[in-house]
């Protein structure tokens, strides 16, 4: 008995297995080839980093980390986890702009706005027109006690633009 050594043609082995029986059972003579169903392929499991597989990546690319986490979260992906990465990012990247436009992310929508001081409010008050109103909230703090140079000048403006003689000499008394 002789042993003859067959070896596969080398663009074969790019095949799937399947696809390589497929190729090696068409029948001589150019009779129809029988079509064999291909089982379909396992999935790979899911890759799911680690930690220190993270940071080995940071460590060797920290620009294309924050670039990818920027996109992820100022896309479809903007979850907490990744708006706090990136912030920290930011932060070891010295990027002060980043991390407080981060910083607006996380705070919640839903969040009431800080309250306005006394102060903001005469301001704003004086901005739309209303000195009336920026003079009723400053003009009690000015009288109980000793009231901020900022405080003063705002008052000062109101009292100025009500003609207001009295309210202009509790603002000097105070100054």
């Amino acid at each position: 008995m002789r042993l003859v050594a067959w070896t596969m043609p080398a663009f074969l082995f790019a095949l799937p297995c399947c696809e390589q029986v497929k190729a090696f059972a068409q029948p001589a003579g150019g009779a129809q080839a029988t079509t064999a169903t291909c089982p379909p392929l396992p999935s790979a499991p899911p890759v799911t980093p680690t930690p220190e597989s993270a940071v080995g990546v940071f460590q060797s690319n920290p620009k294309a980390v924050k670039e990818v986490l920027s996109k992820r979260v100022h896309g479809d992906q903007a979850t907490p986890d990744n708006i706090r990465l990136l912030q920290a990012v930011c932060a070891n990247a010295h990027d002060d702009a980043c991390v407080a436009d981060c910083q607006l992310l996380l705070v919640p929508q839903d969040a009431p706005a800080p309250k306005k001081s006394a102060v903001d409010q005469a301001r704003e008050a004086l901005l739309q027109g209303r000195p009336e109103a920026a003079k009723t909230l400053l003009l009690p703090i000015a009288a109980k006690g000793k009231p901020s140079p900022e405080e003063l000048k705002v008052l000062k403006a109101a009292c100025d633009a009500l003609k207001d003689r009295a309210c202009l000499d509790v603002v000097k008394a105070k100054h």
